[in-house]
């Protein structure tokens, strides 16, 4: 179990790292290389039994010295040799010596050749201008034998592109199959499938925490304990009404009876199943809700509405882009860059994640006006002796959650932005890798190796 330091650290050092990928495929190699540092700090935060536990920290070290190489920096290539060092011993561990636990996943062909091939180009590119031309060319070499497997028919890649599959699926489908395109298009409906399995499964889990948060936090600082919540829904109490019930358990059990602090639930079906309690607390979410309706929508510039418009996006995502932007200096600057991001990440115009978003801008209004709403209106009347009293909540610098919020906000900024195919990783182009072994290669050959 991670330990909750280990956790935001590693949570942070692999959305870092793919967003520095992101940065890499679009050959922003200062930039990338930049986020990239900042994911190995992070890492390094981490229980080293974490990180020895998989290939990430390796892979990510592959990247910077790449970034390095592709940079020209000479002077970082020639101190990058502790950090492919890293690379090798981190990437064994995990895949093996010849890569045998990689053979028992995938069969013969080993996507992870992409890796190795650009590994070894590197530990040959430092050998060369270290002056170990003979450690050069047999890195050299072996980075072109793996070059040479990876290399896919031309005319195969074709047939599956005039199915209407794109290159980097048609790719990935014949490295897998070993050129087979029948096996290759099974291959590629079955990666399609569990990718909308995952999406599915992620816009969900965005839109329970955005729920979650709309409920506010227990006066202990955390959020509704969202399986509680089913439970009690199950049961036929109304979902606001039972996520409230919760929060004011939470906060009698931490006041007066506080070895029963595990016991949430039987506390809130008490004050549900009051009567007089149940109604003093519909009365007090009546209250908080007739409190948010006062909040007035921002207004929309027509004028801003049209230039974004004038450059492709729809109107709806227009408008809720300088919605969500009111409170810049630039409002039309700010929402033109989110607009791009969105485009960047293939989002944009999609129905599904429109409502998602909408779903977290909307919780956090809600949760920061229900707050102010329950802090200015009394808490609602006491129920018999007899019953379990419906409390207002505290607001004490001890249960505030704004810089838990913005952490919340910021973890949940980066992974949303990580990429859901985890297969992606298998679809690096060697092309670039291909010239610079070549490249090299003659550079050997014109010192008379």
């Amino acid at each position: 179990m991670l330990d909750k330091a280990d956790q935001e650290a590693l949570i942070m050092g692999l959305s870092l790292h793919d967003r520095g990928k992101g940065l890499m495929e679009k050959e922003d190699y200062r930039g990338a290389l930049d986020i990239l540092l900042v994911s190995e700090e992070a890492f390094s935060c981490c229980n080293s039994s974490i990180k020895h536990s998989a290939d990430n920290e390796g892979l990510l070290m592959l990247d910077i010295v790449w970034c390095y190489f592709q940079l020209r920096d000479a002077a970082s290539l020639g101190a990058a040799t502790e950090r492919l060092g890293k690379a090798r011993s981190w990437l064994q561990r995990s895949h093996g010596p010849n890569l045998e636990r990689m053979k028992v996943l995938h069969g013969d062909f080993t996507p992870e050749l992409t890796t190795y091939v650009r590994l070894e180009l590197l530990e040959g590119v430092g050998a060369f201008h270290a002056g170990d031309n003979a450690k050069a060319k047999a890195a050299l070499e072996g980075a072109l034998a793996k070059w040479e497997r990876l290399q896919v028919s031309d005319d195969r890649l074709a047939e599956l592109l005039a199915m209407g599959f794109t290159s980097s699926e048609a790719t990935r489908g014949l490295r897998f199959c070993a050129g087979d395109c029948e096996r290759a298009v099974g291959f590629i409906m079955e990666q399609r499938r569990l990718q909308r399995e995952r999406k599915d499964r992620q816009r969900q889990e965005r839109r329970l925490r955005a729920e979650q948060r709309s409920y506010g936090r227990c006066p202990n600082g955390l959020h509704v304990d969202m399986q509680l919540l089913e439970r009690l829904t199950l049961l036929g109490y109304e979902r606001q009404l039972a996520a409230e019930a919760l929060r004011q358990a939470r906060g009698f059990l931490l006041e007066a009876m506080p070895e029963w602090v595990n016991n949430d639930i039987q506390v809130a079906l008490d004050i549900l199943s009051n009567p007089m309690a149940n109604a003093s607390l519909q009365q007090h979410l009546a209250t908080i809700k007739q409190a948010s309706n006062k909040r007035t929508k921002p207004t929309v510039d027509e004028v801003a509405v049209a230039s974004l418009v004038s450059m492709g996006f729809p109107e709806s995502d227009a408008r809720q882009a300088l919605e969500r932007c009111a409170g810049s200096s630039d409002v039309l600057q700010a929402a033109m860059e989110y607009l791009f991001s969105l485009t960047a990440e293939g989002s944009t115009g999609t129905q599904a994640d429109t409502e998602v978003q909408q779903a977290t801008d909307g919780s956090n209004g809600m949760e920061q006006e229900g707050q102010a709403a329950r802090a200015e209106q009394p808490g609602p009347s006491a129920a018999p002796e007899h019953a379990i009293p419906v409390r207002q909540p505290s607001n004490s610098p001890g249960t505030s959650s704004k810089g838990s919020d913005r952490d919340e906000e910021m973890e949940e900024e980066l992974t949303s932005s990580a990429r859901t195919d985890p297969m992606s990783a298998y679809d690096i182009d060697v092309s670039q890798e291909g010239a610079a072994i070549q490249e090299y290669m003659a550079l050997l050959g014109s010192c008379n190796v």
